[in-house]
């Protein structure tokens, strides 16, 4: 874990995450947010100030990093895309155990 802000290249969402609370990414996009473990618990942050600010306002989620992943791409449920702003892309940003959302225009 690192204490510095990390994030992604832009990742293309597919709404097929198999639950609520869970967001499936490949490996390789895994090693760019020093994430070396299958799965990790993290705080989402859907406002960028929270996430800034490291506020309470976020919900936990859990993060798997699953081999069948494509390397572009980031699985979700539909109810989440929705409330990230129904974005076709988004950067994942993270420091310490916080990630946030970006939606890609």
């Amino acid at each position: 874990m690192s204490s510095t802000l990390q994030h992604t290249v832009p990742l293309t969402i597919i709404p097929q995450s198999p639950e609520d609370g869970l967001l499936v990414i490949s490996p390789t996009v895994g090693r760019k947010i020093s994430c070396y473990q299958t799965v990790h618990e993290l705080n989402l942050y859907l406002d960028k100030d929270d996430f800034i600010n490291a506020t309470d306002d976020s919900q936990e989620v859990r993060l798997r990093q699953d081999n069948d992943c494509e390397a572009g791409v980031i699985k979700m449920k539909n109810k989440l895309k929705k409330e990230i702003g129904a974005a076709k892309q988004i950067k994942i940003f993270r420091k310490n155990n916080n990630i946030f959302l970006k939606p890609v225009e």
